[in-house]
């Protein structure tokens, strides 16, 4: 891989070993002063042979938009996540054995992330212990995560929030109280959460006095989920339901 030290736009690593790409970032170079990757924008990550090497992010200083897909050995946020100052874009999904709690400290240099998307974490009951650090947080997406059970007091903290989507989280049924300190919040998109579904209908629902001063909220059910919804009473409509 000669060129990889002189990417500067994307990388794209699909089916393939890190192994390669950890040579290149530790090579040795004519120039003192320069670092591997380290121009890089973009980069992609799927189905990977192997778990990435401890510090092998610490080159990427320039990213600023990452993708992780379909790595079944990934346990953790690899040693050096904490380095990607740059980030503004993170989307994790399809990663079964990946549990993001055990990466406390990995979230505490992203100083710039701006829009997190999590998909199809079967290990994620909760938001990532840490998550509430990165203050800078604009967008969250949760999306498939069949055991995601709650989220947490600390979202409070996440005071650049602005859109919140949660998805086809089936196991979610309740929101925080702590969503209506989220003054920047003007966006809320819930869609295939039957059990959350009917507490956020207006006046009736148990979790509609800290939305509802959410300017956009979206409600949305399967044509299935919505029968299961009135085989137990339970139609009342949202802003928009369909």
């Amino acid at each position: 891989m000669p060129l990889y030290p002189f990417l500067d736009e994307e990388l794209v690593l699909v089916d393939s070993s890190v192994r390669s790409m950890r040579d290149t970032v530790h090579a040795k170079t004519s120039s003192e002063d320069f670092i591997p990757l380290s121009k890089l924008k973009s980069m992609l990550i799927a189905r990977i042979t192997e778990t990435p090497p401890p510090r092998w992010l610490k080159s990427f200083i320039s990213l600023e938009n990452l993708q992780i897909r379909d790595c079944h050995k990934l346990k953790c946020l690899p040693e050096g996540f904490k380095s990607l100052s740059s980030l503004q874009s993170l989307t994790i999904e399809r990663c079964p054995e990946l549990d993001l709690d055990k990466s406390k400290t990995e979230w505490e240099g992203l100083k710039h992330l701006r829009v997190l998307t999590i998909k199809e974490i079967p290990k994620l009951n909760s938001l990532p212990w840490g998550l509430e650090d990165v203050t800078s947080l604009q967008e969250l997406g949760l999306y498939e995560c069949s055991y995601l059970s709650f989220l947490p007091q600390s979202i409070a903290k996440l005071t650049s929030l602005r859109k919140l989507v949660i998805s086809n989280c089936k196991s979610l049924d309740s929101l925080p109280k702590e969503l209506e300190m989220l003054k920047y919040l003007n966006t809320l998109i819930i869609t295939d959460c039957p059990r959350l579904m009917p507490r956020c209908q207006p006046a009736t629902g148990d979790d509609w006095p800290q939305i509802e001063r959410i300017e956009n909220i979206v409600l949305k059910q399967s044509s299935q989920d919505l029968r299961d919804l009135w085989s137990h009473g339970r139609t009342g409509l949202g802003k928009d339901f369909y």
